[in-house]
């Protein structure tokens, strides 16, 4: 209920949501009375969809080298390790104060690394449209490697869009590669602000390689890769967000 919440609430600003954005998306590529008459038919199978998924969502661990200052242990292991140590330092006090807001964590067991996991991924592939994946941080998690090569080697990967959001601080050529056996990638940075800001919020992340980084790809001339940038507006950064 929360998520709906969420989009719900934005919507009444004025801003477009999640929700619409997704609606859109779904309509032009499954054609919007075939959506309909999808969720139509879940309605009346009590809310359970029973056809295969066209999209995935694929958050393979909270594998990351960067602690970003408005990040959380769910995405970064580096958060993760510091919550650890403050909540130890405080006799479970932090950990009892972050519960009062929703925020429970411990110790992320390896769930992605499980092949009764992996064996429902890869039935799902052929009926894939579009894969979303981030982390931590994508370039570093080998799983992702592991999908996009089985992707390949069932022959569907020329059907299938990727979306990525990956910080830009290691590009392996193996990553850029795989980009090529899709239909399409989009590639956001996920980046929040220019020179020191973004090292400032993105510790220990470094501009020089992320400026070197972006123009690597930029300048691969796939037309298959779309680039973009995806800040995150906080406290931190709203006075040089322009920049």
């Amino acid at each position: 209920v929360f998520g709906c919440e969420t989009c719900y609430e934005q919507e009444k600003v004025g801003k477009r949501s999640y929700r619409q954005s997704h609606n859109d998306e779904w309509s032009d590529k499954m054609g919007s009375r075939k959506l309909e008459a999808l969720v139509e038919r879940s309605v009346k199978n009590d809310f359970v969809v029973d056809q295969p998924p066209a999209y995935l969502d694929l958050r393979l661990g909270n594998l990351c080298n960067l602690k970003c200052r408005m990040c959380n242990p769910y995405n970064s292991v580096q958060i993760q390790k510091e919550w650890e140590k403050l909540d130890a330092k405080s006799d479970n006090q932090y950990s009892k104060f972050w519960k009062k807001y929703g925020l429970e964590f411990g110790t992320c067991t390896p769930w992605y690394e499980s092949e009764n996991f992996w064996s429902g991924v890869e039935e799902n592939i052929p009926y894939l449209k579009k894969v979303y994946m981030t982390g931590g941080e994508p370039t570093l998690i080998e799983g992702n490697y592991r999908f996009l090569n089985k992707c390949r080697d069932m022959g569907y990967a020329k059907k299938i869009e990727l979306f990525f959001n990956i910080n830009f601080t290691n590009l392996k050529d193996q990553f850029i590669e795989q980009l090529n056996d899709f239909h399409w990638a989009s590639v956001n940075a996920s980046l929040d602000g220019y020179g020191i800001v973004n090292e400032y919020i993105r510790a220990p992340s470094r501009w020089e390689q992320i400026d070197k980084n972006f123009r690597k790809l930029a300048q691969q001339g796939r037309r298959r890769v779309d680039l973009g940038i995806s800040p995150v507006i906080q406290t931190y950064n709203i006075l040089n967000i322009v920049d």
